[in-house]
């Protein structure tokens, strides 16, 4: 798996470098939602590598080399995984940044709960993404991610059009619903790799 994510960190270095750079530059803009942009940002570009190697045809060389399939189903995973880990310590900057130049009235434990909440939405994004790319292919993966963009975005701008762009959590203590949101989005990334990993090998046969 170490090769596979060092193959795939190459190619993104490589072709991506401007966006690698809107990342940082988006966790140091003011507003909520550049700092979510920066890391649901760094949960796509997965999806990203995979129409890399589906132009280059990567996957019919890699299906000859002795790599076990969940091997290459994981290691978009876990590529995902540390590029979040990555963006975080970016969005913690941007956001200190941002509290002691805009001085927008945010203070560092809001800054912290936005952080954990785009970490949390980026991981959604990734484990809604990948089984469809999986079991679909990329172009239509495209569309299904298109899809759920609008979808999502729609309910988020409803969602602060109605609290005046705050947050506010439902009849539950704040921990107790972040508790509940973290079990949900885990239950979610282990079923999304069971299903790409049985998509993956239905291609195969």
């Amino acid at each position: 798996m170490k090769a596979l994510l060092l193959k795939d960190f190459y190619v993104i270095i490589k072709q991506m470098k401007v966006f690698l750079v809107l990342i940082v530059l988006f966790a140091f803009l003011p507003g909520t939602s550049m700092t979510v942009f920066a890391i649901v940002y760094a949960a796509l570009l997965p999806f990203t590598a995979l129409a890399y190697d589906d132009r280059a045809k990567w996957d019919t060389y890699a299906r000859m080399l002795p790599y076990p399939e969940t091997s290459a189903v994981m290691s978009k995973y876990v590529l995902g995984y540390l590029l979040m880990a990555g963006s975080v310590p970016v969005a913690i900057l941007g956001g200190v940044f941002k509290m002691l130049v805009f001085k927008d009235g945010t203070n560092f434990n809001e800054e912290a709960l936005q952080i954990g909440l785009s970490v949390l939405c980026g991981l959604l994004f990734l484990a809604i993404e990948l089984p469809f790319v999986y079991r679909f292919g990329v172009e239509k993966g495209r569309l299904v991610f298109i899809g759920l963009c609008a979808i999502l975005g729609g309910v988020a701008g409803a969602y602060f059009a109605v609290n005046d762009g705050s947050l506010h959590f439902p009849a539950m203590s704040e921990s107790l619903f972040i508790v509940i949101a973290c079990v949900a989005v885990a239950a979610l990334q282990a079923l999304s790799v069971f299903l790409s990993v049985r998509f993956y090998k239905a291609q195969k046969k």
